[in-house]
């Protein structure tokens, strides 16, 4: 019940938190080429065996396909880097 009460307190600040975020960043499509940078990590990780979580693969994607540094401490994308992504 505690937890029912948390989130019904926290929710009437998802807008402005929406909205934060909304002027804060870009918000970048998933087109054609994100989805060929995509399969490209997604066959090669897997033919080494060498597994990334999706979320981590389609991040790193956006970023190949739009030719963009990414900034992250997540450990994942490491691997990534000799497949043509570039960390800040």
């Amino acid at each position: 019940m505690k937890k029912l009460k948390k989130i019904n307190r926290e929710a009437p600040k998802r807008p402005d938190v929406k909205r934060l975020l909304e002027e804060s960043f870009t918000i970048s499509s998933i087109d054609n080429k994100t989805i060929e940078a995509y399969y490209a990590l997604y066959s090669r990780l897997k033919e080494e065996g060498e597994p990334v979580p999706e979320a981590d693969l389609l991040i790193a994607a956006t970023a190949i396909a739009k030719n963009l540094p990414l900034k992250t401490r997540d450990k994942h994308f490491e691997k990534l880097k000799n497949m043509g992504l570039r960390l800040k």
